[in-house]
């Protein structure tokens, strides 16, 4: 089986059937592991409306399908198109930009093609942008523009840090990475900071090198390459300056640029939501025909692409065989992934998007304080930000479950001056829940795995409350440093492992 990980780092279990190989009956037979996510691939895809609604057909031969969408009673928020045959009607898209669907098309590397979004209302502000512009390197405003690559990497290092422990067991490496961090918060440029997090960079990799492999099953591993079974370095020795670096020789590399392009999809998604230029960006310069920006964002999001390459591949977890069949190498020797693994890997498109909105607002922020006017960035709708998709999943923890063993004092105290002032009384009606037990139901939802209708009834807080509350903290732009408190909690670790522990 393949599973797939969570943001957090808790982990979720969305699989493929054991076994799977890339066969018609396989690849076209399954039902996404998201909802909200539907995959066309195949021979002439065709995406049209009929009789009201949007019919997507797609597959090869004999099992070729067709599934049709209402514009009522549907959780589809993506299409994401897997091939370079076929056509999108005016009419469908059309459809799609009515009920807030927006449709990605990528090559079979990932790369994006194009995409058919919806039109965000209020999120088209010129000051935003030309504030974004003079806090470039030589604009006015760099010393924005230093801070907000500052806290793109600071971000970055710490979610490497917390994989190397979790994951690879080595927390030198994990101290080697912190300091690095600690020097980018001190740097007084950005050509010094990027210099900084290379050198991190290049110990997170190395401690990958040798740890991390493939778990192809043992009778079928005497068929493949024998590079394709543990990784060696994030380099690829058929690499050119026209591939750009792009041309991955074994699996795992495989895997991870094809994460990363989709996930550089996202960011670019994300950045158009609030209401920033995805081309003008702060750590990486600019260039032509590069969305500098949107691969910031994507720095930002690599820790959690990488922990789910790590969980597909088993790393530290139980194993889960792969087939070579996931994977073909092409005649110049470059491996890329096959179907339906290209599809596992694109379900997670949404819970990559949510992931990284309240950072693209964050930024938005940090910009709007150098604009001339009262600029206030866009909140993305619900639309941008959708919620994490995971099934029904009661909270696996043994025992009375109370705010004060989820967030104890000494966590709390942490934390409570990084949250807003709380919502002030009504005259009428209930009192607002009280902060500290709506972070406990935040946290068995986000950080523990279980299910927003499921949070234990002992906290006091229904789910609508914790949902609320927890979009009230990302508008105001302070969840991402209360995620990272709690990510860094050795008490939130520990309830980890207890919910690690318990069967399912």
């Amino acid at each position: 089986m393949l599973t797939q990980q969570r943001s957090a780092p808790a982990r979720a279990q969305r699989t493929l059937p054991e076994g799977a190989t890339a066969t018609a009956a396989t690849v076209y037979g399954r039902t996404s592991t998201d909802p909200r996510v539907i995959i066309a691939d195949g021979r002439n895809v065709q995406l049209r409306v009929e009789r009201g609604q949007l019919s997507i057909q797609d597959g090869v031969g004999q099992h070729r399908r067709t599934r049709t969408l209402p514009k009522i009673e549907r959780d589809v928020r993506r299409i994401i198109v897997l091939s370079d045959n076929g056509y999108v009607s005016w009419d469908a898209a059309r459809w799609c930009a009515d009920v807030g669907i927006t449709v990605v098309q990528a090559d079979r590397s990932g790369r994006q093609i194009t995409t058919a979004a919806d039109p965000q209302p209020d999120t088209d502000d010129v000051r935003l942008r030309r504030a974004q512009a003079f806090a470039g390197d030589d604009g006015p405003n760099a010393a924005v523009g230093l801070e907000i690559a500052k806290y793109i990497l600071a971000r970055k290092l710490d979610g490497q840090a917390a994989i190397v422990t979790e994951y690879l067991n080595n927390p030198a490496v994990s101290d080697t990475i912190r300091q690095y961090a600690a020097d980018v918060a001190a740097s007084e440029s950005v050509s010094a900071a990027r210099v900084r997090e290379g050198a991190a960079g290049a110990a997170y990799w190395q401690a990958w090198s040798g740890h991390v492999i493939v778990p192809f099953e043992p009778r079928e591993a005497f068929s493949v390459p024998a590079h394709w079974t543990t990784f060696v370095a994030r380099k690829s020795p058929i690499d050119t300056a026209k591939t750009n670096g792009h041309h991955a020789a074994d699996p795992i590399n495989a895997l991870l640029n094809f994460a990363y392009r989709l996930a550089e999809t996202e960011c670019r998604l994300a950045c158009l939501a609030v209401g920033l230029d995805p081309a003008m960006g702060f750590h990486h310069s600019d260039k032509p025909n590069r969305d500098s920006l949107a691969l910031d964002l994507l720095e930002i999001l690599r820790p959690e692409v990488d922990r789910f390459v790590l969980d597909l591949l088993s790393t530290n977890g139980p194993m889960r065989y792969l087939s070579p069949k996931l994977f073909v190498e092409e005649s110049d020797g470059h491996c890329r992934l096959v179907p339906p693994l290209t599809h596992l890997v694109a379900e997670q498109c949404l819970d990559w998007l949510r992931s990284i909105v309240p950072h693209a607002v964050h930024i938005a922020r940090m910009l709007a304080t150098g604009a001339k006017g009262a600029v206030r960035p866009a909140a993305p709708s619900k639309r941008t930000r959708p919620r994490k998709y995971r099934p029904t999943t009661p909270l696996r923890l043994s025992g009375t479950v109370t705010v004060e063993r989820i967030i104890p004092d000494h966590l709390w105290a942490n934390i409570a001056p990084l949250l807003p002032a709380a919502p002030q009384r009504r005259s009428v009606g209930r009192p607002p829940a009280d902060s500290r037990a709506v972070l406990a139901g935040i946290v068995c939802a986000e950080q523990l795995g279980c299910s927003y209708t499921t949070i234990p009834p002992t906290l006091g807080v229904s789910s609508k409350t914790c949902q609320t509350r927890l979009d009230n903290w990302q508008q105001a732009g302070t969840w991402p440093a209360v995620e990272r408190a709690l990510q860094d909690s050795d008490h939130i670790r520990q309830l980890r492992a207890e919910t690690d522990a318990v069967p399912a």
